[in-house]
């Protein structure tokens, strides 16, 4: 599995192979794959494995160095490592399950009920389009031949988007308006911007990306007493809101300061 701290983007991993004082190497190139499978090794013969990962400034310290002989009598083994998967609602995620053993071992995987699941090609699972927190909670999978069984267990957290935030928009000058809202607060995730959106009339939407330390910003260089629409989102670790309502309001200059679509000038 990768490092817990990379100090950076990964770019290879080297796997070592030992055996009577020999020591040959497997290189992996990329941070997303993590397994490789070594062939032309010889049966009952010892080897010594270890893994380094490398970065562009260099190689890393060595794992922990295993020992493994070939066995044409291999037991069932889950070559993958159980984990936290988060997932968003709406998406699918897959989860893996990387079998080895002689013969080849059959899996079986158990998951919550009443969900949508596929079992792959490759043993792995995907899960979903998922709707709802019904998908979280524990995903097994078990692994078995004649010589011996294996089991791997993966826990599935259900995030969802954040909601849009609250806000309110106050024209100031004939050619400003400033929009004030609410900070978004989400007990799984951290807000990291605002979206601000506005137009008027058939011209082009404008968007403004708004650091999530702030709660205010002023939209100048508009049309005198004009009619503009505003709407906002959140963005978060998770994703991104869907729009919020649609909150119209005239720049000063024109006789009219909002729409007649609502009377609160405040919160929407």
């Amino acid at each position: 599995m990768q490092p817990k701290r990379p100090n950076g983007v990964i770019i290879k991993y080297t796997v070592y192979v030992k055996h009577n004082k020999i020591v040959e190497k497997e290189i992996v190139f990329g941070d997303k794959s993590t397994k490789i499978e070594v062939r032309r090794l010889k049966e009952f013969q010892r080897y010594e494995f270890w893994v380094t990962a490398s970065t562009v400034v260099g190689e890393g310290q060595p794992s922990f160095r295993v020992n493994q002989s070939p066995n044409s009598r291999a037991p069932a083994r889950v070559a993958s490592f159980g984990e936290h998967v988060n997932t968003v609602v709406g998406s699918k995620c897959t989860i893996e399950c990387y079998k080895v053993g002689m013969p080849t071992p059959v899996i079986v995987w158990k998951s919550p009920e009443n969900i949508e699941t596929k079992v792959l090609s490759d043993g792995s699972l995907s899960v979903g389009p998922v709707v709802d927190k019904k998908y979280s909670g524990n995903y097994t999978c078990h692994v078995e031949n004649i010589f011996g069984r294996d089991q791997i267990s993966y826990t599935v957290n259900v995030l969802y988007p954040p909601l849009p935030p609250e806000f309110s928009v106050d024209p100031v000058s004939t050619s400003a308006i400033r929009i004030q809202w609410k900070p978004v607060k989400q007990a799984d995730a951290v807000t990291t911007a605002y979206v601000l959106n506005y137009h008027t009339g058939n011209e082009p939407q404008q968007s403004v990306d708004v650091d999530s330390d702030r709660f205010a910003y002023t939209v100048e260089r508009l049309k005198c007493g004009t009619k503009y629409a505003v709407t906002m989102q959140t963005v978060n670790t998770v994703g991104t809101s869907n729009v919020g309502p649609v909150v119209e309001v005239f720049t000063k200059g024109g006789g009219k300061y909002y729409d007649d679509v609502s009377d609160d000038r405040f919160f929407f």
